[in-house]
């Protein structure tokens, strides 16, 4: 799937949150409604950008009528960063 060009700048913003770790296991990611007035795009153009996340990142998970969440996968290293130092 492509990266939907007008949803380019929520997209990298979600991303770059991720991969900073900026959400914890099991924590809400922000509503469509609360991205598209954000980023400035409609609802439409949010929810592709979410389907581009959802199929990226098989971490980001949709609960009907609840929101969007953020689940840690141990074994994968780009949601999981373990400290190398802990280990000595």
């Amino acid at each position: 799937m492509n990266k939907p060009d007008k949803a380019f700048h929520m997209i990298k913003y979600i991303e770059d949150q991720l991969l900073a770790g900026a959400y914890a296991t099991g924590q809400r990611i922000p509503s469509l409604r609360t991205l598209m007035r954000k980023f400035g795009i409609s609802y439409g153009t949010a929810r592709r950008g979410m389907e581009y996340l959802y199929n990226k990142y098989p971490n980001i998970s949709k609960e009907k009528g609840r929101g969007t969440y953020y689940q840690v996968d141990k074994n994968s290293n780009i949601y999981y960063r373990e400290n190398i130092y802990n280990r000595w």
